[in-house]
């Protein structure tokens, strides 16, 4: 079983915390990419996915006025470089979610998706 070790993304396209789902939205749309990263006082503290996006409308949440702080979720799904291909599709399956933070000594690093999964 192979390490995920460097087949993920590391340079994540990400938005401040106080930005909205309208503008997470339209960053995914326009990099073709499910998921960005969330910074606050420029750290990466988690992913707004479009699955986020959907909960948040089904919610009832303005997505022009709702931020990425509120819509996300409290605890990221976290992966380390170190996992294998199995671990972390068995924490997809359980966080229910095609992208898991990568994380480094406490440090969100990156991020995988199902497709880097199915690359490897």
């Amino acid at each position: 079983m192979a390490c995920i070790g460097t087949n993920f993304v590391r340079n994540v396209v990400a938005l401040e915390a106080s930005a909205t789902c309208a503008e997470a939205a339209r960053t995914m749309a326009q990099h073709g990419i499910g998921s960005v990263g969330v910074r606050h006082d420029g750290k990466l503290v988690g992913l707004f996915t479009e699955r986020d996006l959907l909960a948040a409308l089904a919610q009832g949440l303005d997505p022009a006025k709702t931020t990425l702080a509120r819509a996300m979720p409290e605890r990221p799904a976290l992966v380390s470089p170190c996992s294998t291909e199995r671990e972390a599709a068995e924490l997809m399956r359980f966080h229910h979610t095609r992208h898991l933070a990568v994380a480094e000594n406490g440090e969100i690093v990156g991020v995988l998706s199902l497709l880097d999964l199915v690359a490897l």
